[in-house]
């Protein structure tokens, strides 16, 4: 299930930056998908942080409403939120 769902997340940033239609950028997440699926094996879920996963998933949910609606104001706006709710524990 936890590995599932990393999975479908970064296959949901991917699927952002495709819908950008900026080649770099494509390229960049596919770089990034890359190493990131290579390094799973050191992944794991933090216990105590269901909470937080809940709201990255809602924070998803969000900006994918917003380029559905074409939002421009929360197209900026959730990535910002996002990126400062993630949380690295080593």
């Amino acid at each position: 299930m936890r590995r599932l769902c990393l999975g479908a997340t970064m296959r949901l940033h991917l699927a952002i930056a495709r819908a950008s239609r900026i080649e770099v950028l494509v390229g960049l997440y596919q770089s990034v998908t890359t190493m990131l699926t290579a390094a799973m094996t050191k992944a794991r879920f933090v216990p105590g942080m269901e909470d937080r996963r809940r709201g990255h998933i809602e924070r998803h949910a969000d900006l994918v409403a917003a380029i559905r609606e074409g939002d421009a104001i929360n197209i900026e706006k959730l990535p910002t939120q996002h990126g400062e709710e993630m949380v690295r524990i080593v």
